[in-house]
């Protein structure tokens, strides 16, 4: 049994090896099909005893004694196929040609997903950039304004010491008052107008006691609202670190995601 017709029995057997939906051709040497077998899913529309096309890559594999592989588009068959045409020798002698016929819809679309993939990804990682970047402002925003909160509470601390001094002037001043007044009332007539002077002196006393007391107590309400937002603050810068350290971290996935979905491509390409 000489080369072609041995190839010509195994056909069909050489078509299942391969892994993809394909067609498989065997010519002589003058391009006359000898034997076809057709894909499960799509036809070429080959005959035996038909002739290849001159301008086809069985031809050119006939003519130059060399594999030939050869991508068709859609517009040929309907759909894209790859033929690879590998020449038959007999002691050295070129009798003939064999060739598949691979269809490349599942590559087109595995090429096509995998592009979608690395653009999408792309898409999502300078999302993820302009979000971490945004958190470190924010981190740092707060940072910023943390410090001038902290900065506001003790100055509201360092009034303490002036409240006090003026409470205790307060106190002195009333002090005075009294002893004046007692004065007055032992001057008699001759005291009256002294004693006047003590009444607003001890007034004056009062008041300036009375505002010390109203003054710490809004102090004492603003360094409370400052404690609150102190805690707010760093609660927020926290989440601010978190919120950037995990973009960073999506980041680098999805730069693996956009890698894996580059060899996917090339993947497709050999399939």
């Amino acid at each position: 049994m000489d080369v072609l017709t041995t190839l010509k029995s195994h056909l069909e057997l050489f078509k299942k090896v391969n892994p993809l939906d394909c067609a498989a051709i065997i010519t002589d040497e003058k391009g006359t099909v000898l034997e076809y077998v057709s894909g499960k899913e799509f036809d070429v529309n080959v005959t035996v005893n038909s002739k290849v096309a001159k301008s086809g890559a069985v031809a050119k594999c006939l003519d130059t004694g060399k594999d030939v592989h050869l991508n068709l588009p859609n517009e040929v068959y309907g759909m894209p196929i790859r033929v690879i045409a590998i020449p038959i020798f007999d002691n050295n002698k070129l009798i003939g040609a064999i060739s598949t016929c691979t269809t490349l819809a599942a590559q087109e679309t595995l090429q096509k997903a995998s592009q979608n993939i690395a653009a999408t990804s792309e898409e999502i990682t300078a999302t993820t950039e302009e979000v971490s970047s945004s958190a470190v402002l924010l981190s740092d925003n707060l940072v910023d304004l943390k410090d001038k909160i902290e900065d506001v509470v003790n100055e509201i601390k360092g009034t303490d010491n002036i409240l006090s001094f003026i409470n205790g002037i307060a106190s002195n001043t009333n002090l005075l008052g009294l002893n004046a007044a007692i004065e007055a009332a032992r001057a008699g007539e001759h005291g009256k107008g002294f004693s006047i002077v003590a009444k607003e002196i001890r007034k004056m006393s009062d008041d300036s006691a009375k505002s010390v007391k109203v003054i710490k107590e809004i102090l004492n309400r603003i360094h409370e609202k400052s404690s609150i937002m102190l805690e707010v603050i760093n609660e927020t810068s926290s989440i601010g670190g978190q919120q950037s350290i995990a973009t960073k971290e999506i980041a680098l996935a999805i730069q693996e995601l956009t890698s894996s979905a580059m060899n996917l491509e090339e993947i497709s390409k050999i399939i």
